[in-house]
C-alpha cells in the first residue's frame, strides 16, 4: 500500500503521525509524509519524523505543495491529519484517489472526503464519519521513571511549549514564577518537560535557573507529579489519558507573541494596525473561550480543569499554583474525572485507520 499522509504543526506530527506511521511500517506500507505550511510549526517537525523509515517532504509554501502534488505519484489513497483540506482535495482529485481525513472537529470540505475519522462520539456530525479512537492515546510511550526531589504535594510539572518563541517567553516568565513559589514554599519543585521539538542544549539553560528538566517520554516525566501546568493543545489530551491533574495557563503576555494565521496574520504584521487588532482579539475574543481551551472541559462542556487565562503576573500565577497544591482533594477529584473520560477511548486507533484505508482504497478501485 502506497499512500500520501498530509500533516502540519507539532501536535499533529507528534501525537497523530508517529503512531500511524509505526503501524503503517509494521504493515510494510510506503507512506510519503507531506508537511504542509503552518504558522504554528516548531521548525523541527522534519527532524521528529526522520527516525521513521518513510519519506518526508517539507512544503514551505502552499504553491510548493500544489506543485508537488501535481507531479506523478503512485498513491492509492490520501490521509490528511491537520491543515486546510484544499490540499488533500487537490491531491486526491489530481490522482483520482480517495481522501480520508482524521480530525477532532468539523472542517470545510469534509463532504468531499471518502471517509471522515475521529477519536470519540459526540465531537461533531458529518457524513461518512467513523469513530476510530484517539491517536494521541496510542502515541504515549512509557519509559523509565525519573524520581522527584520534592516531597509529595509539592511537585509541579511544566510544559513550556513546542515553538521556540513561546519557550523563550516561558523561560523568562517561569523564572519569575519559580522565584515567587520559592518565597512561599522553598520545597516546591518545578520540573520542565521540554518539547521533543526542542534542542538538546536548551536543557542546561533551564537547569542553571533551578529547574529540574525532563526530555524523555511524557508519561514518565509526569509520573509522581501533583500538578501539571500547560498551554492549550495536544498536551491537554496527553495529560487526560495519563489521568494527571493539571491547569491550563495562558497569560495574555504570551498571546501577544503568538503567530496568527490567514488574513488576520497578514494584517498583524502591519505596524501599529496589527498590534491594535491583536489587542482587540485578546481582550474581546479570547475571554469567550475561557473554560473551553482544555480538551477535558470541551468534551464534557464543564470545568474539570482550571484555566488560568488573562492578565496574570508571575506573582498571580504562583499564588494560583500554591492554592491548587493546597487542595489535594480537588486534585484527586479531577484525576477521577479524567480517568472516566480516558476510559471512554480504547487504544488501537492506528490499526483501525489502516484497515479503513485498505477497504476504502479497494472499493474506490473497483
Amino acid at each position: 500500500m502506497n499512500i500520501a499522509l498530509l500533516a502540519n504543526g507539532p501536535g499533529e506530527v507528534w501525537g497523530w503521525c508517529r503512531p500511524f506511521l509505526r503501524e503503517a511500517e509494521r504493515r510494510n506500507w510506503q507512506v510519503d509524509v507531506h508537511l504542509l505550511p503552518c504558522p504554528y510549526a516548531s521548525g523541527r517537525e522534519l527532524d521528529a519524523l526522520r527516525t521513521l523509515s518513510q519519506r518526508v517532504y517539507l512544503h514551505q509554501t502552499s504553491l510548493n505543495a500544489f506543485a508537488d502534488f501535481a507531479k506523478h505519484h503512485n498513491y492509492r489513497a490520501t490521509l490528511q491529519m491537520g491543515g486546510d483540506l484544499m490540499f488533500g482535495r487537490f491531491l486526491s482529485w489530481r490522482h483520482k484517489i480517495p481522501l480520508l481525513c482524521y480530525s477532532y472537529g468539523r472542517k470545510k470540505g469534509m463532504e468531499k472526503c471518502a471517509k471522515v475519522l475521529t477519536s470519540r462520539l459526540g465531537l461533531y456530525q458529518t457524513s461518512r464519519l467513523e469513530i476510530v479512537g484517539d491517536l494521541v492515546l496510542d502515541s504515549l510511550e512509557k519509559g523509565e521513571e525519573h524520581p522527584w526531589i520534592a516531597p509529595e504535594g509539592k511537585r509541579v510539572a511544566v510544559f513550556p511549549g513546542s515553538r521556540p518563541q513561546i519557550r523563550n517567553k516561558a523561560f523568562l516568565f517561569l523564572q519569575q514564577i519559580r522565584k515567587e513559589l520559592v518565597l512561599c514554599d522553598p520545597d516546591v519543585e518545578l520540573r520542565v518537560l521540554l518539547s521533543p521539538f526542542s534542542r538538546e542544549e536548551e536543557s542546561e539553560r533551564w537547569r542553571e535557573r533551578g529547574f529540574s528538566v525532563w526530555r524523555g517520554s511524557m508519561p514518565s516525566g509526569i509520573q509522581g507529579a501533583d500538578l501539571a501546568l500547560t498551554q492549550p493543545g495536544t498536551n491537554t489530551l496527553e495529560l487526560l489519558y495519563c489521568c494527571q491533574p493539571f491547569a491550563v495557563t495562558v497569560p495574555f503576555s504570551f498571546l501577544r507573541q503568538m503567530p496568527l494565521s490567514g488574513l488576520v496574520g497578514m494584517i498583524d504584521k502591519i505596524p501599529c494596525v496589527g498590534a491594535s487588532i491583536r489587542e482587540h482579539i485578546i481582550r474581546k475574543k479570547i475571554p469567550r473561550y475561557i473554560g473551553k481551551t482544555a480538551w477535558p472541559n470541551r468534551l464534557v462542556n464543564d470545568t474539570i480543569v482550571p484555566e488560568l487565562i488573562g492578565e496574570y503576573t508571575a506573582a498571580d500565577m504562583a499564588a494560583a499554583v500554591i492554592e491548587l497544591l493546597s487542595q489535594p482533594e480537588k486534585l484527586r477529584e479531577q484525576k477521577a474525572r479524567l480517568n472516566e473520560l480516558a476510559l471512554q477511548v480504547k487504544p488501537g486507533a492506528p490499526g483501525r485507520i489502516c484497515d479503513i484505508i485498505e477497504r476504502t482504497a479497494a472499493a474506490y478501485e473497483k
